[in-house]
């Protein structure tokens, strides 16, 4: 019988194999070539616990509103003696409450920065400024911008300070002593965000604590994951 004869008749004929053979129906298992992909499993998501954390700049709102009282019964109390400068009541109550509106100004005229993570991750780091305790809106920092935070010194007193000062000596010299000793003579230490390759962009928080500076530090880098930069001094 011919080559070609027996290539055409049906019980010469090879089927390919079928992958759906089942093992009672007689007929040898196929098997496919085709390669399939291991199914990836996703890896469940990381749950973050909500935080919330406020800062006050050098002084908390609580501490600033109880030295304005304090400074406003010394206005008071300071009063005879205006009278007797000026030799007018009108001239002395226009000074006291003068003088008032400017220490709310300085006493009250500060920074706060909330930190917030959300729990699904999103974090958020906003400023919120007051002024004369009368508060503004927040504005946004955007923190992805930047590059690491760290710390650094600074011996600089601001010129509230110094008023704050003048006006303490002439209620008495023991509060203008204790304020010089405790407000200005010490180092002021800043938590600054870096950009640039290390250039100090934007202060965070300034306070006397070196211990709550490093918590507000490691706070702040720890939700961000922004890394650590070296801390610096200035005078």
């Amino acid at each position: 019988m011919p080559d070609e004869e027996l290539k055409l008749r049906p019980e010469f004929y090879d089927p390919l194999p079928r992958a759906e053979d089942e093992e009672s129906d007689g007929v040898p298992y196929g098997v496919n070539s085709e390669i399939v992909s291991p199914v990836k499993e996703k890896p469940a998501p990381v749950a973050l616990a909500p935080l919330a954390k406020s800062w006050d700049t050098l002084w908390p709102l609580a501490t600033r509103r109880k030295f304005f009282f304090a400074m406003l019964t010394l206005n008071v109390v300071l009063l005879p003696v205006g009278w007797l400068l000026f030799g007018s009541l009108p001239a002395s109550l226009s000074a006291v409450v003068l003088n008032s509106l400017l220490q709310a100004f300085l006493i009250g005229t500060f920074d706060r920065i909330d930190l917030v993570r959300k729990a699904n991750g999103k974090v958020s780091l906003t400023r919120t400024w007051r002024v004369a305790f009368c508060q503004l809106q927040p504005t946004r920092i955007r923190w992805s911008e930047f590059e690491s935070v760290g710390s650094r010194k600074i011996h600089e007193p601001h010129f509230e300070d110094w008023y704050v000062g003048l006006l303490l000596l002439l209620g008495g010299l023991i509060p203008g002593i204790l304020w010089y000793w405790f407000v200005i003579r010490p180092e002021r230490i800043e938590v600054i965000m870096f950009k640039d390759h290390g250039f100090p962009d934007t202060v965070l928080y300034r306070g006397v604590d070196e211990s709550k500076v490093e918590e507000v530090a490691q706070t702040i880098m720890d939700v961000t994951g922004l890394p650590s930069q070296s801390a610096t001094r200035t005078h």
